[in-house]
């Protein structure tokens, strides 16, 4: 379950320690919302030994809850959030844009000339390498090698292809939908969620091409008239408690790996 969520991290510069404090809150949050005791405080020490985080890591988490504060990746130190930054200062400061108020051309270190991206980095972070940085950005295209060997800005904000904020919101709608279902499954004696998929092995691509094409059309198909047939069901208001639910349909694909690659991975 850990092995997507952490490509997806990786790709997006989250490392590792700014996962790990998110992941404390979230431990502290579920804990402190699911796990009461009737007529009893939940107190710092009873979370501490719930989740096995220190007390006073759980006191100052849960100020932060209550203050409505940002949250640990909003705030951290990764390239990921370093970079919005960096592209302001070499935008906006006079050191890092030519007389006619353009971005300089940067040498790649201070050792090469001035200004460089060496300085502009260390100027913003001293826990982030510039050529980590620079490495990520040549990979997002944000910045251009010229054929003087300097360094070209070719994006004047930060902001992924695709509308973001909007495909991670999807994303952890539909994955916090499904992957509740499997836990319920998996720890309550009651009716289970249904959750099942097809697994098919040895396609062709010709034979990927029509499976696709049949989940896009079955697929839509099926959810239109689960869709309408709700429509009618929430027609004029409801009686008694209310309900929410969610259904799905995915589908994946991905090169099956040769023999000797597996052995290698094992």
């Amino acid at each position: 379950m850990i092995t997507p969520v952490v490509r997806l991290l990786l790709h997006f510069g989250i490392t590792y320690p700014v996962f790990a404090e998110l992941l404390k809150r979230v431990y502290v949050q579920v804990a402190d919302r699911e796990l009461t005791l009737p007529d009893r405080e939940q107190t710092a020490s009873r979370l501490a030994l719930l989740t096995g985080i220190h007390r006073q890591d759980i006191r100052r988490l849960r100020e932060i809850t209550s203050a409505g504060g940002e949250t640990p990746i909003e705030k951290a130190s990764s390239a990921a959030a370093l970079s919005p930054r960096l592209l302001m200062t070499w935008t906006q400061n006079p050191r890092f844009r030519d007389p006619a108020g353009a971005p300089r051309l940067l040498h790649r270190s201070a050792s090469q000339g001035s200004p460089s991206f060496e300085e502009l980095v260390e100027g913003l972070s001293k826990d982030i390498r510039p050529r980590a940085v620079l490495d990520e950005w040549l990979r997002l295209g944000l910045v251009e090698i010229t054929g003087e060997g300097l360094l070209e800005l070719k994006a004047r904000e930060f902001v992924p292809k695709g509308s973001l904020p909007a495909k991670t919101e999807l994303m952890a709608n539909i994955i916090s939908d499904h992957v509740s279902a499997a836990v319920h499954n998996v720890r309550s004696d009651a009716a289970p969620f249904f959750d099942r998929r097809v697994r098919v092995e040895g396609l062709t691509p010709e034979a990927l091409l029509q499976l696709r094409a049949m989940v896009k059309e079955r697929g839509m198909a099926f959810l239109q008239e689960l869709n309408a047939a709700a429509a009618k069901l929430t027609e004029g208001e409801a009686e008694g408690p209310t309900h929410r639910m969610s259904i799905g349909l995915f589908e994946y694909e991905e090169r099956e790996q040769t023999n000797e690659a597996q052995s290698r991975n094992h």
